[in-house]
């Protein structure tokens, strides 16, 4: 690959109002806001990425922090570009927004490579496999919905080929049991439940209140019951844990989720490219945690994250939400092309890069100053 100068990065910040309040513990989101991140290079290419902001300056930081620094670099040498944003914000940063902005633009750099390759990224990565697992986002409470009727349509996605469907824990443990003890009744026998804590949780005596109800479930993993920074708290938490636990959501520092592994917190590593810096350090920590024999399970952003779970060896999938039935996060309203999905399968575009567009109209449409 020849040298391709970087001539322009540019983010915008889009607000999209939801349909209905979506409620995640103490969490109430009434309206999602995205980033977009395009880099333009001398020969043309654009790389693309997008993120939640999770309300924090991404754009503002990339446009007014990174760009500057990056412009004029060479965009086939995405570890040098990181370790110059890297540089660039530690005063300031190194860990949240900063690391959420330079995640989003070295993914797109990536993008801009497998252009300049001809190939996929999830080939650059390692090519290894051609499918990729995912789990749904199926179970979040909906107004009017009875927790047997959620049950009834967490069942259904698993009857539909998605062997792992999350649910969100309600601020109402009752209702939680509910809703996991109706999904069990109806899973299909290889079915699984995955429960979101939302962070709600404060200790291993709250741990068991909560799932005291839940009886045989078959619960794949309880999802971040705790802010996993306190790793010491994490490692109390999880000793004799009833279930497995998945952390990672959201977490931008490459070495809290090293703790956790090496502290015996989780049982399934979480790992979020676009938060934790990039596809460079998902990968290294993707095949830390495969290494020792722990599952990876990507967050969300199926578009990014399929090229990670079909590049790289080991036992990783990806999530997504219902891109028709989908009240909660319309991410995919904003973008064109990406992996087709069905039936608890992922399976690559043949485009180059990332093989992603966006929908040019609607950003325009709901972009807020940055």
């Amino acid at each position: 690959m020849h040298p391709d100068p970087i001539v322009e990065i540019a983010a915008v910040e889009v607000r999209v109002p939801l349909p209905q309040v979506l409620r995640l513990g103490s969490l109430v989101i009434a309206e999602r806001r995205y980033v977009t991140v395009t880099v333009t290079t001398e020969a043309g290419r654009v790389g693309r990425a997008v993120s939640l902001t999770r309300e924090m300056p991404v754009a503002a930081i990339v446009n007014r922090t990174l760009a500057p620094a990056l412009v004029g670099a060479d965009a086939m040498l995405t570890a040098a570009a990181w370790e110059t944003m890297y540089r660039g914000t530690v005063a300031g940063g190194r860990v949240g927004a900063a690391m959420r902005a330079i995640s989003l633009v070295e993914i797109a750099l990536w993008d801009v490579k497998g252009q300049a390759a001809a190939l996929p990224v999830w080939a650059l990565l390692g090519g290894a496999r051609s499918e990729a697992d995912v789990m749904m986002v199926g179970g979040y409470a909906r107004p009017g919905v009875a927790p047997e009727e959620l049950g009834q349509i967490v069942a259904d996605y698993a009857a539909d080929g998605y062997r792992r469907v999350k649910i969100a824990r309600s601020p109402d443990p009752a209702v939680t049991t509910a809703v996991v003890r109706a999904a069990a009744e109806r899973l299909p026998a290889d079915g699984e439940l995955v429960v979101d804590a939302a962070w709600a949780l404060r200790d291993a005596e709250h741990l068991r209140r909560e799932t005291a109800g839940w009886g045989d479930a078959p619960i794949a993993w309880l999802e971040d019951p705790m802010p996993p920074e306190n790793v010491a708290a994490c490692a109390r938490l999880a000793r004799g844990r009833p279930l497995r636990i998945g952390w990672g959501d959201e977490v931008t520092d490459e070495h809290v989720l090293r703790r956790l592994v090496e502290d015996d917190c989780l049982d399934v590593l979480r790992i979020d490219a676009t938060a934790v810096g990039g596809f460079a350090i998902a990968a290294r920590l993707a095949g830390f945690a495969t290494g020792l024999g722990l599952p990876v399970s990507f967050h969300v952003y199926p578009e990014l994250h399929v090229h990670l779970a079909l590049g790289l060896p080991g036992q990783l999938s990806i999530e997504t939400f219902d891109p028709v039935d989908n009240p909660f996060d319309p991410c995919a309203e904003l973008l064109t092309g990406g992996p087709a999905i069905a039936h608890g399968l992922a399976r690559p575009a043949d485009a180059p890069g990332l093989g992603l567009g966006f929908d040019e109209e609607k950003i325009a449409r709901y972009a807020v100053e940055a």
